[in-house]
């Protein structure tokens, strides 16, 4: 085991389920509780890469994160090397609220909910394979990845993070 807040050895504690760190689906759902700091580019969780986005190596596999102006926004890029992002209107987070956020994707559209209620999307449709990138495999909790670099830690408090290789419903 180890002491960090992800433990990728989880497959050999006896848990079933999915490989998270080698799937590359189509559709997919990675959701979390944690309470807002409504501060600029802090990545809630991630998956580290480098080099897998066309036109720009320094984006990372996955961004699940608060951005400028109390935005919640899901960036991923897919295994055809696009870069898919949507983004929130403005003020959907208050700092110190908890939320509920989850990202998913049916592989045609990508759809980010806060509280179960539909806060952004990202049509899919154009990319030849809109399955969502491995880079290194790795995912993160309270940290992204940029330029191959460790950065934009979250400040605040998660409670749950859940990835699932398959587009789940709101409810």
């Amino acid at each position: 085991g180890t002491d960090s807040a992800y433990n990728p050895d989880i497959q050999n504690a006896g848990y079933t389920g999915i490989n998270a760190e080698t799937i590359t689906p189509r559709q997919w759902t990675v959701e979390c509780v944690f309470k807002a700091t409504a501060e600029t580019n802090r990545t809630i969780v991630g998956r580290d890469g480098y080099g897998i986005r066309t036109g720009d190596a320094r984006t990372s596999a996955f961004y699940l994160a608060e951005r400028s102006n109390r935005r919640i926004n899901c960036e991923f890029v897919d295994l055809a090397g696009n870069h898919h992002n949507a983004t929130s209107a403005a003020g959907v987070l208050t700092a110190g609220q908890w939320y509920h956020a989850a990202a998913v994707s049916d592989g045609i559209t990508l759809k980010v909910y806060l509280n179960e209620e539909l806060v952004a999307t990202a049509n899919l449709s154009a990319s030849t394979n809109s399955s969502l990138a491995m880079g290194y495999g790795t995912w993160s909790v309270s940290r992204g990845m940029w330029n191959n670099e460790h950065t934009d830690r979250f400040m605040g408090v998660i409670d749950e993070v859940a990835i699932s290789n398959t587009a789940l419903s709101p409810d």
